[in-house]
């Protein structure tokens, strides 16, 4: 199967998901299922997946920055609570501010790009 990739979307709705499983598991906010997820989310996703399509050797801080980029591209900063509507996140700050649990999400979404992107 050589030659043939999953398409972007497709790896980020099971990346979401996955991701949403494990806030689930850590009791951090719930997350709302791909179908039932914002436009805005999804597009956050599939930009995810494309930067590390793009750049297979990126690290899970550069995939940090990109995510940044990208939400500060949207208008968002960084607030306590995560506020859409005010576009505000708690993760909106450099990567080693980041707690382990937050780290993680971004270690799992790399390898999950990863280990899809060929199939």
């Amino acid at each position: 199967m050589k030659g043939i990739s999953m398409k972007s979307e497709l790896i980020a709705r099971v990346a979401h998901n996955i991701n949403r499983a494990y806030c689930d598991a850590m009791g951090h906010e719930p997350q709302p299922h791909w179908d039932d997820a914002s436009d805005e989310q999804k597009t956050s996703a599939i930009c995810g997946v494309n930067y590390h399509k793009q750049n297979p050797e990126s690290t899970p801080e550069e995939s940090h920055k990109s995510w940044m980029a990208l939400k500060q591209k949207a208008g968002w900063s960084f607030g306590v609570i995560e506020d859409i509507k005010r576009k505000f996140h708690p993760c909106f700050k450099p990567y080693e501010r980041l707690n382990e649990s937050q780290k993680a999400k971004d270690h799992i979404f790399l390898t999950v790009v990863n280990e899809l992107k060929d199939l």
